[in-house]
């Protein structure tokens, strides 16, 4: 005989479990289960944006980065840290690692505090001016960065500066221990001592792939009217010139200028040394600037950090190349006359100036003997 209940017992079991799962009193599991995940999905949804945030920083330096030959299986690093990026810390040294690999100290992350810390130099004024005591102007400029405690932009400031300076017979232009900045800042400001002629060429990675990356080559040019920009690309070869804007007032108004610079003036700077040498429109004063001709762009992530990537390289107007930014010392701009720098402060104890100071006084009463001379042969012709 077969026994009713054993054969029951299975089924019953069953029906008491279905009961029990689909009763109200099983509501606080179901609600447990949902609230865990509710907790799980930001958590996961934060990393898939750290990934990609990663793939974004990896694709910007695929196709910004200068120099494509340093990008050896530059693909590996796509995926290489998959499934590897939880957190922010996480983020930042991944892309540290890969952006390593590019073996180039200038293209980095800035985490958000390095971020902060630089902006906060940027409420340094950027501009000092003064008559020296011989009749001459001089203007200090500290970086190519606008501040963040004016509107205006650095050559603005410039002009502002030489406007009180309009009577001053002669100009120095102090670029010593300057570490540049913004690129078209340093063009609008060598642009206040130049009439007209190319201030700067400049190679742009623009896109393209490791092995085949593609390069706007673009100039800025003065006239007496406008700023102009020339560009030809190794893709699509057709020139373009491009009028920018009209031009700034030019504030030298013929007289003579002397740059100092010193093995600090860097980048920016270097273009200004280089616009204003190779036209002839001051003569260089000092030591060997420290050749940095490669510029960078910068990329903003969600976090309030930045990612700095090398992504072209300039010349001077001659073609000249300041060098890669390792501070070797064959590279840099050979001033016109090198005088040692000294340690010494006060104006008295600085050479550079003295040497400045001399040879302007100099220049300048012989471009009043010239100008006195044309006015006398003008005056005798009437």
């Amino acid at each position: 005989m077969i026994d009713q209940d054993q054969t029951d017992a299975p089924s019953c079991l069953v029906q008491d479990s279905l009961r029990r799962d689909y009763s109200p009193f099983s509501f606080p599991r179901l609600w447990s289960l949902l609230f865990k995940g509710a907790l799980l999905l930001p958590l996961l949804l934060r990393r898939s944006l750290y990934q990609i945030l990663y793939r974004q920083a990896w694709e910007f330096a695929s196709e910004q980065f200068f120099d494509a030959t340093r990008q050896t299986n530059w693909e590996q690093w796509q995926d290489k840290f998959r499934g590897q990026i939880s957190n922010e810390r996480d983020l930042n040294d991944r892309i540290g690692d890969m952006l390593a690999s590019l073996n180039d100290p200038y293209t980095r992350l800035h985490g958000r505090q390095e971020v902060k810390l630089r902006q906060a130099s940027h409420f340094i004024p950027a501009v000092q001016s003064r008559l020296l005591e011989s009749g001459i102007g001089y203007l200090k400029l500290k970086h190519f960065q606008t501040t963040t405690t004016t509107t205006t932009g650095l050559a603005d400031q410039v002009t502002e500066h030489l406007t009180k300076l309009w009577q001053a017979k002669a100009l120095i232009l102090d670029l010593r221990q300057n570490p540049g900045g913004s690129l078209m800042e340093a063009v609008e400001v060598a642009s206040l001592f130049l009439r007209e002629g190319k201030i700067v060429s400049m190679k742009v990675r623009s896109g393209g792939s490791s092995a085949s990356p593609h390069f706007i080559n673009c100039s800025y040019s003065l006239t007496p009217t406008h700023l102009s920009m020339e560009t030809t690309c190794n893709c699509q070869p057709s020139p373009q010139r491009i009028s920018i804007a009209s031009r700034k007032r030019y504030m030298a108004n013929n007289r003579p200028v002397v740059v100092l610079a010193d093995h600090d003036s860097a980048s920016s700077a270097e273009l200004v040394i280089g616009a204003l040498k190779d036209n002839g429109a001051a003569t260089i004063l000092g030591t060997r600037s420290y050749g940095k001709g490669i510029g960078q762009d910068l990329l903003s992530l969600w976090n309030d950090a930045q990612l700095r990537l090398t992504t072209f390289q300039f010349y001077t107007p001659t073609g000249l190349w300041p060098g890669d930014g390792s501070g070797a010392a064959n590279q840099g701009i050979i001033p016109d006359i090198t005088v040692e720098s000294t340690l010494e402060s006060g104006d008295s104890n600085d050479k550079q100036l003295q040497a400045a100071i001399k040879r302007l006084n100099r220049s300048s009463d012989r471009y009043i003997d010239a100008a006195v001379a044309s006015l006398s042969r003008t005056l005798r012709g009437r």
